[in-house]
């Protein structure tokens, strides 16, 4: 935690106080997405993410942001650290996409269960 803030000092990191339209996106979002109940925090940062038109996300929770599709239809791209291996991020990806969408893999309009697709660019 100590690192964190120090990293935050020194503007590694950008923060932003949650603003009820920022909660009212977040709330949104996790309704666009029942299947992995985001819940506030996780969809707050998805929000954020749109609103600051941040692509980029530091998280090991590949589980709900490497599922979700932001509102101009792109994915985040995954900052994990410990990195892991291009190889088993994808795949950890590909099993939660299968998770979610089912198989065959899934097309359709952004925010169906048919629309869940890779994180990256």
């Amino acid at each position: 935690m100590a690192a964190l803030v120090k990293d935050m000092e020194r503007g590694a990191f950008t923060y932003v106080p949650p603003t009820l339209p920022i909660i009212r996106r977040a709330m949104a979002i996790d309704a666009q997405f029942p299947e992995l109940a985001l819940g506030l925090v996780d969809s707050s940062i998805v929000a954020l993410a749109e609103m600051l038109h941040v692509g980029r996300v530091a998280t090991r929770d590949l589980h709900d942001f490497g599922a979700v599709t932001l509102q101009d239809g792109k994915t985040l791209e995954l900052v994990v650290y410990p990195p892991f291996s291009r190889g088993a991020m994808n795949g950890l990806i590909a099993e939660r996409r299968l998770e979610v969408c089912g198989w065959p893999p899934c097309s359709g309009t952004p925010g169906s269960r048919s629309t869940v697709q890779r994180a990256g660019r």
